[in-house]
Formats: C-alpha cells, sequence, structure tokens
C-alpha cells in the first residue's frame, strides 16, 4: 500500500487507514514480538492491564498495536495513553476502535500541537477520546471530550506542517512540552467530559466521575 491514498489495515481487520502507518507498523516484526513477551507475561502473572503509549507518530503505532491486541485478546484491559496523535483512519477504522469493548483510547493534545490536526482532510478521523491541555505551563487547565471527533482544521497539510516546524505549533508538539505542563499541574485534572449532559451514572447514590 505505499503508493496509495489509503490502504487496508490488515487481511484481519479490513478498514481503511494511512498507508505511512501501515507500511511502518508491518513493515517490522516488532508486534509479533510485543506480542509474545506479553502472552508470556501472563502465563506467570495474568493479573494486570495492558497500557501502551506513544507520541506523534508513535502514538499512531500505539493505537494500532492496541487495538490489534486487545481485538484478539479479550480477557485483557487495554488502554492507550498517546500524545499528539495524527488522525490514524478513516470512520470504519474509528467505529472499529470504539467497538472493542476491552480498550480504550484516550489521546492527550497540548495547547497549538498541529499534528493533532494531521491529516488535513475529512477522510480521517481520531478514535477515542481527547485530553486537552490549555495553558502556557504555569497555568494548566485540562478539557476533556468523549469520542472526540473535531472537524478538521481550515489548514492544508503543507501549511499545517510549516506551522509546525515554528513558533508555538513546534514547541507544543514536543513531547517535552506535554511533560512539562502535566507535571506542573499539580493535583489538577478533569472529573467528567465536556458537554456532556444529563445526570450520569448513578451507583448507590454515587455519581461515577472520571478518573
Amino acid at each position: 500500500c505505499i503508493h496509495l491514498a489509503s490502504c487496508i489495515l490488515h487481511k484481519e481487520h479490513t478498514v481503511l487507514i494511512m498507508p505511512t502507518f501501515g507500511t511502518a507498523y508491518f513493515g517490522t516484526p516488532i508486534e509479533k514480538r510485543v506480542f509474545a513477551l506479553l502472552a508470556n507475561l501472563t502465563t506467570h502473572k495474568p493479573f494486570f492491564d495492558v497500557v501502551i503509549t506513544g507520541h506523534a507518530f508513535g502514538a499512531a503505532m500505539a493505537t494500532i498495536a492496541g487495538m490489534r491486541y486487545a481485538s484478539s485478546n479479550s480477557q485483557m484491559r487495554v488502554s492507550c495513553h498517546v500524545f499528539g496523535s495524527p488522525r490514524i483512519g478513516g470512520e470504519e477504522w474509528r467505529q472499529m476502535v470504539h467497538s472493542v469493548p476491552n480498550l480504550r483510547v484516550y489521546r492527550v493534545e497540548n495547547g497549538s500541537d498541529p499534528y493533532v490536526s494531521l491529516p488535513s482532510s475529512n477522510n480521517w478521523v481520531h478514535c477515542g477520546h481527547a485530553i486537552q491541555i490549555n495553558g502556557d505551563g504555569t497555568s494548566v487547565e485540562f478539557e476533556a471530550r468523549r469520542f472526540d471527533r473535531r472537524p478538521t482544521a481550515a489548514f492544508n497539510n503543507k501549511k499545517m506542517l510549516g506551522f509546525a516546524k515554528t513558533g508555538k505549533g513546534k514547541v507544543d508538539h514536543q513531547i517535552q512540552s506535554y511533560d512539562k505542563k502535566l507535571t506542573r499541574s499539580g493535583d489538577k485534572w478533569f472529573a467528567d467530559f465536556r458537554e456532556v449532559k444529563g445526570n450520569g451514572i448513578q451507583a448507590n447514590n454515587e455519581r461515577r466521575t472520571l478518573a
């Protein structure tokens, strides 16, 4: 799928993703090695959750890996905590990720990080929940959006990449900026998704909040 505008993820998952991500992910034996290590670990210590993380291009790799591992290991609880993730696939990819019951995807987005708006086309959408970091590093606020799918920013890929290489876009994309803001936020966090209507889930008169 190197020369196509999109490609099928895998014969087991026939949804369209960006060919760059598909080629990179399946071009190495990393999945086989990591999944084998996890399988060996579960035989010795079966009670644990799997958390997969990555930044930027690595965030896309982590999300694909999380979806594929969760799909083939329904007994495991899997979370993807990714930072500055680009859009990976189309609507069918998004729906497939959301249909895996033992998988949660949390995308952390820092300020004006432009990479989260790439690729800049209506053919590509995000999956999972978005956690936005707002502030300058000294005063940090968080905003959570459930199954976020905000529209694409009004830039083409070339202009967006130009912005990413200079000024605030370049700074906000750096993993050091993510780390700095998260570290300096102290006890600040969010208790619920933005724009959630209703009273949420009630259990024994106790309202459950997002942790």
